[in-house]
């Protein structure tokens, strides 16, 4: 049905979580439920103070669960993409944020 990845430690242009999800399953908040877990674990179990995630600039659907969960719009950079594009949004997620994300949106 789907999958995220998550690479904290690895220095990757990609950023260091990712995520993809059938079409099926599409709209009905099941990836903003599946990252504020892999959130609160980066956050609460590793320590993690932040990470960098990045999406395709079209990808509207992958940019409302970036804001949903605490992330804050860094700026475009240019990777290239499986489908071909190029334009990329790149986010950071911190703690910070998350916390107070999460405080306002208890899961």
């Amino acid at each position: 049905m789907g999958n995220i990845h998550f690479r904290p430690q690895a220095e990757n242009p990609k950023g260091h979580r990712g995520f993809w999800l059938a079409e099926p399953y599409w709209n009905q908040g099941l990836m903003t439920e599946a990252i504020s877990a892999v959130n609160d674990f980066a956050f609460h179990s590793l320590g993690i103070e932040s990470f960098f995630v990045c999406n395709v600039a079209t990808n509207e659907a992958s940019r409302r669960v970036k804001q949903k969960t605490g992330a804050e719009f860094v700026g475009y950079i240019e990777l290239l993409h499986h489908n071909g594009q190029s334009r990329t949004e790149k986010w950071k997620v911190t703690r910070d944020n998350w916390l107070k994300q999460s405080s306002r949106n208890p899961t």
